[in-house]
């Protein structure tokens, strides 16, 4: 069975993805995380990743990056990234 990974910014706002699908995990800037996601709807190479970017408190970043590796890593459990005291805004866009 899959592990999965659950991005969340509000009740009608959620993202599932199995693991396996994370293609990498990137610190843009300070504030700024760039999770980029194989599309599910169109998989192949001429559809950009889906990419969720975790908005973070100004030099928080590093911290939620290492907490969310430590949290895939974990082969028990699946993972959900939400707002909260270290990621104020968690937004999605679709590969196209």
């Amino acid at each position: 069975m899959s592990k999965w990974i659950l991005f969340t910014d509000g009740a009608a706002d959620k993202h599932a993805y199995p693991v396996e699908n994370i293609n990498g995990v990137f610190l843009t800037s300070n504030t700024n995380i760039t999770v980029y996601v194989r599309n599910v709807v169109q998989p192949t190479e001429a559809v950009s990743d889906d990419t969720i970017t975790l908005t973070c408190t100004a030099d928080h970043s590093e911290r939620e990056l290492e907490r969310l590796l430590k949290k895939l890593v974990n082969k028990n459990n699946n993972v959900e990234v939400k707002v909260s005291n270290g990621i104020t805004a968690v937004a999605y866009t679709a590969g196209s």
